[in-house]
């Protein structure tokens, strides 16, 4: 079995049971289309599609480092630890100083790390309509704060992020800066 089809079932497995926010949709949809926009990128490398794949197994699968790196080897590891959110387990408070922190670190990250997280963002947007309007607000709010960080990554994907940010933000009214 290949090294993609290897890491679809190890994320399907570590996602077992967990849905979106909306509480119905099996979570594994998430990955599986952040994946996708990776795989179609010019620049894509196996070593992304996989690490789109697994990129929230350490944040909310209890999936070590160490396990990725064993299944799938040094690369995929440390992409997707860098796009773990890593501020709460350190203990960081309020929330906006976790964002904070989380943000600065993907600044630092090399391009095929932004990539993905371009991509995650992207897609965690197009759900963001179903969610309570003061947490839709926060998170538009933080996904612009996040494009500061990572905008660097790819102009293409970059400059769809911002219109995704700024057409919600219309939709809820809110003033563009």
């Amino acid at each position: 079995m290949n090294r993609i089809c290897e890491a679809v079932l190890f994320a399907a497995e570590a996602h077992k049971g967990q849905t979106r926010k909306d509480g119905k949709t099996p979570y594994i949809f998430h990955p599986l289309r952040v994946a996708a926009r990776v795989a179609k990128q010019a620049k894509s490398t196996e070593e992304m599609i996989i690490s789109a794949y697994l990129h929230d197994v350490i944040e909310d699968c209890g999936v070590t480092r160490g396990q990725i790196e064993a299944c799938f080897g040094p690369v995929c590891a440390d992409y997707v630890y860098l796009l773990t959110n890593i501020s709460k387990s350190l203990g960081i408070q309020p929330r906006k100083a976790r964002k904070e922190f989380d943000a600065k670190r993907l600044a630092s990250a090399p391009r095929e790390v932004k990539i993905i997280k371009l991509c995650d963002r992207i897609d965690n947007l197009s759900e963001v309509s179903h969610l309570d309007h003061g947490f839709q607000l926060l998170y538009i709010d933080e996904s612009l704060f996040l494009y500061e960080h990572i905008r660097d990554g790819d102009e293409d994907l970059a400059k769809e992020l911002l219109e995704q940010i700024q057409t919600i933000r219309r939709e809820l009214k809110i003033g563009n800066e």
